[in-house]
């Protein structure tokens, strides 16, 4: 480092429980979500494939170790309710949601996303949902879907994630 001094640098799962902790012992309730998924369509023949990546784990980890709902801190599948979204809008309105590359969004898909947050939270357990004015009813749809069988305040099994570096 130039100043001399040094750095240390914990990992994804550490910065997220100190920070998480700092909130909780501050009598506040968390939400970690896990993070917007990048295009999930092949370029090349137009196949659709979402696999989470390992962070998606990491952000259900840390709320799980700090006690999950019991203890006031609650994980959205965000990931997930936003690759819903994707596939259900299609390969053409999806690559265009991503004029750049395949991880950087348009401003209209920002706004799909935050959407999907809103799923997310509205169809889990957290007590976030009661600032949700609309019924989850008015939410689903075919632009995001509907809630996933599994609420996200719950492990996720049974799943494969990908080791790519999405952070």
């Amino acid at each position: 480092v130039a100043s001399n001094h040094t750095e240390v640098v914990q990992t994804y799962v550490t910065y997220l429980r100190n920070a998480s902790s700092i909130f909780l012992s501050l009598g506040a309730k968390v939400i970690i979500s896990s993070q917007t998924p990048t295009n999930p369509y092949d370029n090349a023949n137009g196949t659709y494939s979402w696999v989470p990546t390992i962070y998606e784990w990491y952000s259900w980890y840390t709320v799980d170790s700090l006690g999950g709902p019991s203890k006031g801190i609650y994980y959205v599948n965000h990931g997930d309710y936003g690759a819903q979204a994707l596939i259900l809008m299609g390969k053409e309105t999806a690559d265009t949601g991503f004029p750049m590359d395949n991880t950087h969004t348009s401003p209209w898909l920002a706004d799909v996303f935050s959407k999907a947050f809103v799923l997310g939270v509205k169809c889990g357990t957290s007590p976030f949902q009661d600032f949700v004015i609309n019924a989850t009813s008015r939410i689903e749809g075919g632009l995001l879907g509907t809630c996933e069988q599994v609420n996200s305040t719950l492990p996720i099994k049974g799943r494969s994630f990908s080791s790519g570096a999405h952070g």
